[in-house]
């Protein structure tokens, strides 16, 4: 499943923006006001960086479930 999802990450076209806003959020456990801090922005910013990202890579879970490829979530396996 973590395959998957750096896969995703890869494929969905993120920005640099939004690739430090996810890095920071959710693999080294920052709240959106300390990577803000970090990036120089305000948490609003970090928020809207964070949301489209997962917008992106979301869209590329359902490319491959329309695919039938990825992870089935509902039977734990990969297809």
């Amino acid at each position: 499943m973590l395959a998957d999802l750096a896969t995703a990450i890869e494929l969905a076209g993120l920005t640099e923006r939004q690739r430090e806003a996810l890095t920071l959020v959710y693999f080294e456990d920052l709240t959106q006001v300390e990577a803000g801090e970090r990036m120089g922005v305000r948490q609003d910013t970090v928020s809207k960086l964070v949301k489209s990202a997962l917008v992106k890579i979301a869209a590329v879970y359902e490319n491959w479930a329309w695919r039938g490829e990825g992870y089935d979530f509902a039977e734990g396996v990969a297809l």
